[in-house]
C-alpha cells in the first residue's frame, strides 16, 4: 500500500487594500488594484507596470512592495522579491502578508527555520491569518513533527471550518500519527465539502483501509482516479483494495 500524498506547498498572499490611514492616495490605490487584477491573470508585465506607478504616486506604500514582490517571485527572481518584502515591512512593520511571502522565499531557498519564523512572525501579528497557519501546519508536517502540526490544522479547522484544506492537513496528519480513524472522520469530512479533490479521496481511501472497511477503500481511491487517471499511487493502491475486499484481506 503505497502511503499518503499531501503537497507541502506554501500560500502566498496577494494585497488589494491598504493598511489603514498609510496610503491616501487614490490613484497609486487605483494602480494597485488594477495591478492585482494583471497578476491574478497571469499578465506579470502589466502587473509590474501598476505596481510600479502605484509606487511613484506613493513610495511608501508597502502593499504595492508587496505586490511588486509577488511579481519578481514569479518571475524566479528570489532575490528581488525578498528586497521588496523587507521594504516593505520597513514601511510597515505589521504587515503579516509581506512576513508570510517572506517565509515562502526562505522555503525555496531551503531555510525552514527561516520559513517557519516568517510564519510565526505573521501569526503574531494576526493569529487568523489562516495562509501563514496553514504555510506553518503544512511546514512542520513536512518535518514529521506531527504533534505541532496537529495542533496548527485544528486551529485551521476551527478559524475555516468550511473549507476543505484544513480538514485534508489534519486527516493526513492524524493518518501519519497513527490515529487512523480521527483521521478517517476529517478525511470523510473534506471529501463532503470538496468531492473533487483527488488527494481527499486518495488519503481517506488509505484510511479506509488501515481500519479495514476494503470496499469504501476502492470507491475512494476510485474517486481519486475519476479526478486524476495519472494518480499512479491511486492506481496501485486501488489493485490492492479490491483484492483485500474480495478476499477479505490482502
Amino acid at each position: 500500500m503505497k502511503a499518503f500524498r499531501f503537497a507541502i506547498f506554501s500560500f502566498l498572499s496577494l494585497l488589494t487594500s491598504c493598511s489603514a490611514g498609510r496610503v491616501t492616495n487614490k490613484i497609486a490605490l487605483e494602480h494597485n488594484i488594477r495591478g492585482a487584477d494583471y497578476l491574478m491573470k497571469g499578465d506579470l508585465d502589466q502587473a509590474a507596470t501598476r505596481f510600479e506607478l502605484a509606487l511613484e504616486y506613493a513610495p511608501d506604500f508597502p502593499e504595492a512592495l508587496n505586490n511588486l514582490g509577488l511579481v519578481a517571485m514569479a518571475r524566479g527572481s528570489l532575490e528581488e522579491a525578498e528586497i521588496l518584502f523587507k521594504k516593505a515591512l520597513r514601511r510597515n512593520a505589521d504587515l503579516a502578508q509581506a512576513q508570510n511571502n517572506l517565509g515562502k522565499v526562505k522555503l525555496l531557498k531551503g531555510d525552514k527555520k527561516g520559513a517557519e519564523a516568517r510564519y510565526r512572525k505573521a501569526l503574531d501579528i494576526n493569529p487568523g491569518f489562516t495562509e501563514a497557519r496553514e504555510n506553518l501546519a503544512r511546514l512542520l508536517l513536512g518535518q514529521k513533527r506531527l504533534t505541532e502540526a496537529e495542533k496548527e490544522f485544528r486551529k485551521l479547522v476551527e478559524l475555516a471550518p468550511k473549507t476543505s484544506g484544513p480538514l485534508l492537513g489534519l486527516g493526513v496528519t492524524l493518518l501519519v500519527a497513527g490515529k487512523t480513524k480521527q483521521a478517517e472522520t476529517y478525511l470523510s469530512k473534506a471529501v463532503k465539502i470538496d468531492p473533487a479533490n483527488a488527494e481527499s479521496n486518495y488519503n481517506l481511501g488509505l484510511a479506509r483501509f488501515r481500519l479495514g472497511f476494503y470496499e469504501q477503500a476502492v470507491q475512494s481511491f476510485e474517486a481519486a482516479l475519476k479526478v486524476d487517471p495519472d494518480f499512479s499511487e491511486a492506481r496501485h493502491n486501488l489493485v490492492q483494495a479490491r483484492r483485500a475486499a474480495e478476499y477479505g484481506t490482502l
